[in-house]
């Protein structure tokens, strides 16, 4: 089934409206599809999307859950989600930045090889991102993610924040999230292996997608 014919699907199955001019959502869809095992344990539970970008994941699972938030730092991509999800009733949007205590102001830079916002880092781990250019945009920590948004459990969280899924998750406690699907960037570096052996301490593995594609299970 080729991405075009998958998205006019979508559509009308679920009667939304998106704008897609330059693909970037269907190439989105399609890599959310490809990446992130969504067990059956999680069907009416709540699911967590950090680095949301313009909202593929919910586009392809909200059927799956009866809560799903949002949590994005671009307020360009912020202003995607919203547009892409508006008929969804369960899906809630957020602008924060993942980071590993809440309240800061950091500075979100772009990618420069991309032409679209959801490459952007508070992390920048090599020199492809502009420091020049910035947005400003306050921090939350996964603490405060249970906290502010009134969370006892989270059945699913996908991580894709470009490298902030280090100060985001190491040395938390997990015990309260179920399933994780995480996309690790510089992944040969120190930060990112001690990640892996903190979350394997209470998640085992249950599939990978290349090197930086993890989907863990609560033991």
């Amino acid at each position: 089934m080729g991405i075009e014919t998958l998205l006019k699907m979508i559509y009308l199955r679920n009667m939304l409206k998106f704008n897609d001019k330059d693909g970037h959502l269907a190439d989105r869809i399609k890599s959310v599809r490809r990446s992130y095992y969504v067990p059956p344990s999680v069907d009416g539970g709540l699911a967590v999307d950090v680095g949301a970008n313009v909202g593929a994941f919910p586009l392809v699972y909200h059927k799956r859950f009866s809560r799903i938030i949002c949590v994005e730092p671009s307020q360009e991509s912020v202003n995607k989600i919203l547009e892409n999800t508006e008929n969804l009733f369960n899906v809630e949007v957020y602008r924060y930045a993942a980071h590993d205590i809440s309240g800061v102001t950091l500075r979100l830079h772009p990618y420069k090889p991309a032409n679209y916002s959801g490459g952007a880092s508070t992390y920048c781990g090599d020199d492809k991102y502009d420091l020049d250019v910035y947005e400003e945009v306050e921090s939350i920590s996964l603490e405060d993610v249970f906290g502010r948004f009134n969370i006892d459990r989270i059945n699913y969280l996908k991580v894709d924040c470009e490298g902030a899924e280090v100060p985001f998750l190491l040395d938390k406690i997990l015990f309260r999230v179920d399933n994780i699907g995480m996309e690790l960037h510089w992944a040969d570096q120190q930060p990112a292996k001690r990640l892996i052996d903190h979350i394997s301490k209470t998640h085992d593995i249950v599939k990978r997608r290349g090197k930086n594609i993890y989907n863990f299970r609560i033991k």
